[in-house]
């Protein structure tokens, strides 16, 4: 950090005891902080930010006490302080505004919307975002023009608009390259990386969460770095290749942790309780959801409480604790639709449905199948559709087995992989008792195990061998 020593200033002071004008000394660290930040070392930045700010509240210096306030505010709003970022940003606005700084009008009003959106208050983000643009525009700052565009196209992600989202994050990534700005082409690729993860096309998430994470390490981006590992975790996790997810977001988590960054670790910690259910490690999965609630709980976040509660359900299902799980079902979907959290949702009603099921309440849970089927379909979520029409004919069968079998007959036909081709035979043996039906999916089930150690599996060829 030699590069970055603090040095002593003299700050213009209006307004001396004695009515005089004077120049003051300050020490200065604004630039030492923003390299701190980057490389993780937030308390250390806020401790010299708030230095700063002390110093500079003594002065006429506006510029300066607005940047000390909007650097502020980015440090609090990555440790999960939104009151204070918000008040931080507030005050930096409107003495940007007073000095019609245009530029410093637009970071202020951008962290705004990053406020909003992490509360999920979606069209307000958006509104915060949209201006940010404009005031960008207005001064030709392109570096808030792109990053404006990114914050909208990740907020049409989260709503589901996946078109709209690649749309935004191809327009900044054109700014950003012909602005040269490293930093911003990387965080670009990884937000485009996920749109095409949400799209199933995982040879393109792939190539853009590489370029992410070559750029972060490239600039000694400790917090990008760690967001693009965890990004590679979620791919591999896509593709069942659980040993190398694990070793992504245990990276991920390790850095995260020196960070203090409660947001990402929410999210880390949601992955990772989601691989180790999938893996039937249940006590590991409850550790790290343990872990995780504080944190949703200290930061407001109404997606991070969704996805947990729909963790719990699966592990309390998991412990045959069918009421419980039932309970974190209902409340997830109540939350979820609040908040308008369409890619998530459509899960949880199909988990409610299943649960419904095994509590012998069949009504409810061919509603529950025929509410989520469109979703999931309407998601792309191919293998969740599949998994869904199962259920519903087993539901069906218990009052008209011709349908039932007929619909399971289909669905084996139409099966997309050994996967799915497993499942419906499986389905097939637990509404006949054919014992045909049971070898066959016992035979693909013993193949699947051996690339791919899923629980499921386990529990199915278990149940199968006792029949």
């Amino acid at each position: 950090m030699k590069g970055f020593q603090p040095r002593r200033e003299w700050i213009w002071s209006a307004g001396r005891p004695d009515g005089a004008s004077a120049y003051r000394p300050v020490m200065l660290d604004l630039r030492r902080a923003e390299v701190l930040t980057l490389i993780g070392r937030w308390d250390e930045a806020e401790r010299c930010l708030q230095r700063d700010y002390e110093c500079t509240g003594q002065t006429a210096d506006r510029p300066l006490t607005a940047d000390c306030l909007l650097h502020l505010a980015t440090i609090v709003k990555k440790k999960g302080n939104y009151q204070a970022a918000q008040r931080y940003l507030g005050s930096a606005l409107a003495l940007y505004e007073a000095m019609q700084d245009r530029s410093g009008s637009a970071k202020a009003i951008g962290g705004l919307g990053d406020i909003h959106y992490y509360l999920s208050e979606y069209p307000q983000a958006i509104d915060c975002y949209q201006r940010q643009l404009a005031a960008a525009r207005e001064c030709r700052d392109q570096d808030q023009a792109a990053l404006a565009l990114q914050s909208v196209g990740v907020v049409h992600k989260r709503q589901g608009n996946y078109d709209l989202a690649l749309q935004c994050q191809q327009q900044s990534l054109a700014i950003a390259t012909a602005a040269g700005n490293r930093r911003a082409i990387g965080h670009i690729n990884g937000n485009i990386g996920t749109v095409y993860y949400y799209l199933h096309d995982l040879a393109q998430t792939l190539r853009c969460y590489q370029v992410d994470l070559a750029i972060a390490q490239e600039l000694g981006d400790t917090q990008a770095a760690s967001a693009a590992l965890g990004n590679l975790g979620n791919l591999y996790a896509d593709l069942k290749d659980y040993q190398r997810s694990l070793e992504y977001y245990h990276q991920s988590e390790a850095i995260f942790e020196r960070l203090g960054d409660k947001r990402a670790l929410v999210i880390n910690y949601d992955s990772l309780a989601s691989i180790y259910l999938s893996l039937g490690r249940l006590d590991e999965a409850r550790r790290y959801l343990e872990r995780e609630m504080p944190l949703i709980d200290a930061l407001g976040d109404r997606i991070g409480l969704v996805l947990a509660l729909g963790h719990w359900a699966e592990l309390h299902a998991a412990q045959g604790a069918t009421d419980k799980a039932e309970a974190d079902c209902v409340k997830a979907i109540e939350l979820g639709r609040s908040i308008d959290l369409k890619y998530y949702l459509s899960s949880i009603v199909l988990q409610l449905a299943d649960v419904r099921f095994q509590m012998g309440r069949r009504d409810e849970a061919l509603a529950g199948c025929r509410e989520a089927l469109p979703m999931l379909q309407q998601d792309g979520r191919d293998n969740l559709a599949f998994t869904c029409q199962l259920l519903e004919a087993r539901i069906t069968a218990t009052g008209d087995l011709p349908q039932a079998l007929a619909r399971l007959q289909t669905l084996l036909a139409q099966a997309a992989d050994d996967e799915q081709r497993a499942d419906a035979l499986f389905a097939l043996y637990q509404i006949t008792g054919e014992r045909r039906y049971a070898q066959d999916a016992m035979v693909i089930y013993q193949s699947l195990l051996q690339t791919c150690p899923l629980d499921r599996y386990r529990r199915a060829l278990q149940e199968l061998a006792g029949s």
